[in-house]
C-alpha cells in the first residue's frame, strides 16, 4: 500500500506519537547497557521525523532521504560551523559565498520565499530553484541570486540637487564627484544643444502574479555568466536597465529642439518618449509595440527586452533644462 502525499504527514504524526511513547518506557525501565542504545537511537529516529515533517511543509516534494540529509547539514552547520547551510535572502546570500575561492562539495540551500538562485553543474548546464530546501550536489555551485519582490531604481540628481551648478563651497570633492556622476548618466542634449537632465524612478518585478519564469531567471544567469559575471543578480540588472534607458532618452533628445518637447510638438512631449517606452518594454503590450518606422528609436532598449522581465515600469519625476532668453539664463525644474 502506498501513501499519498496527503496522507504521508499523518503517518509520521502517528509514527512520531509511538515513538514517543517507546522512549519514554525506555527511559523509565532503562538499567541496561542495550536499552541506553536502544534509547539513543530512537531518539535520533524521532528527531529526524519531526524534522521531516516541519520540512514537509516548507518543501512538499522533498523524500524522507533529501530531509535527512538537510538535517545532517543543518547539524554541520550547528556544530563544526561549517558552510554547509546555505541562506539566500531578498536575493543575497547571507554567507560570503561569492567571495570564497573553495566552495563547499556539498551544501544546502535554503531559500526564502522572497528569492530565486540559479546553480550550475560541471557541464555548463543550468536550473533555476525557488523558496526552500535544495541540495548542491557534487560539482554544483550557485552562479546568481535573484530578489523577487518589487525593485526600485532611482536614476538623476537627487532632491535638491541642481545639475548645472558647480561645486559649493564647503562641499567637499567625493559629494561633488558622486552629484556630477549622478548628473552625466542622465546627461543629454537636443537638437538646438541645449541640455536637459531627466530623474527617473524605475520599477521591476522578476516574478508575476507571486510565481517567478524560471525562462527569464535562466536567460539572465546565462548572459551574467557570458559576461564573467556571478553574484547577486540585482546590480548588473539595474545597471543594464539605467544604461539603456538613458541611451534611449539621450537619442530622442537628438531628434528635436527644448521647445518642442515643452510644447509638445510633432508628438514630441516628454509624456510621449515615456509612453512609447513603457509600451515597447512591457511584455503584456508586445504586440502594440511601435512599428518599424519607430523600431530604430527603441534599439537602445533591445538589451533589457531581451531580458524579458515580466514587469517593467519607468516614471519621468522631473526635468532640468536652462530656459534661454535673449537677456539672461534661468534653471528650470520641470516636475512631471
Amino acid at each position: 500500500m502506498q501513501l499519498s502525499r496527503k496522507q504521508t504527514p499523518f503517518f509520521y504524526f502517528i509514527l512520531t506519537g509511538i515513538l514517543t511513547l517507546v522512549q519514554i518506557i525506555l527511559f523509565s525501565q532503562a538499567g541496561s547497557y542495550w536499552q541506553i542504545i536502544l534509547l539513543i537511537a530512537f531518539a535520533v529516529l524521532l528527531s529526524s521525523i519531526i524534522f521531516y515533517i516541519l520540512f514537509f511543509y516548507i518543501q512538499p516534494k522533498a523524500s524522507f532521504f533529501q530531509s535527512s540529509f538537510h538535517w545532517v547539514q543543518v547539524l554541520k552547520t550547528i556544530f563544526l560551523h561549517s558552510n554547509s547551510l546555505l541562506s539566500i535572502k531578498e536575493g543575497q546570500i547571507d554567507q560570503d559565498y561569492f567571495l570564497l575561492n573553495t566552495k563547499p562539495r556539498d551544501a544546502c540551500v535554503y531559500i526564502h520565499p522572497d528569492s530565486a538562485a540559479s546553480i550550475v553543474n560541471s557541464r555548463g548546464d543550468f536550473r533555476v530553484v525557488s523558496s526552500g530546501f535544495h541540495e548542491l550536489r557534487f560539482g554544483e555551485s550557485i552562479t546568481t541570486s535573484f530578489p523577487l519582490g518589487m525593485q526600485t531604481i532611482s536614476c538623476g540628481p537627487q532632491e535638491g540637487e541642481n545639475p548645472f551648478s558647480k561645486r559649493k563651497s564647503g562641499e567637499n570633492y567625493t559629494s561633488f564627484h558622486a552629484r556630477h556622476l549622478r548628473a552625466q548618466m542622465v546627461h543629454s542634449v537636443t537638437a538646438d544643444h541645449q541640455e536637459v537632465f531627466p530623474v527617473f524612478t524605475i520599477q521591476y518585478c522578476l516574478c508575476k502574479d507571486g510565481e517567478f519564469i524560471s525562462e527569464t531567471l535562466l536567460d539572465i544567469a546565462k548572459l551574467l555568466s557570458q559576461n564573467n559575471m556571478s553574484g547577486p543578480a540585482s546590480p548588473a540588472i539595474n545597471a543594464i536597465i539605467t544604461k539603456q534607458i538613458c541611451a534611449y532618452w539621450s537619442a530622442r533628445m537628438q531628434k528635436a529642439p527644448l521647445a518642442a518637447f515643452l510644447s509638445g510638438a510633432s508628438g514630441n512631449s516628454f509624456q510621449n518618449i515615456l509612453l512609447d517606452m513603457n509600451m515597447y518594454l512591457n511584455p503584456a503590450h508586445s504586440e502594440k509595440r511601435p512599428s518599424s518606422t519607430a523600431q530604430l528609436d527603441n534599439k537602445p532598449l533591445a538589451e533589457i527586452a531581451h531580458l524579458k522581465i515580466p514587469f517593467i515600469r519607468v516614471y519621468l519625476t522631473n526635468v532640468w533644462y536652462l530656459n534661454m532668453t535673449y537677456s539672461s539664463q534661468e534653471v528650470m525644474e520641470r516636475t512631471i
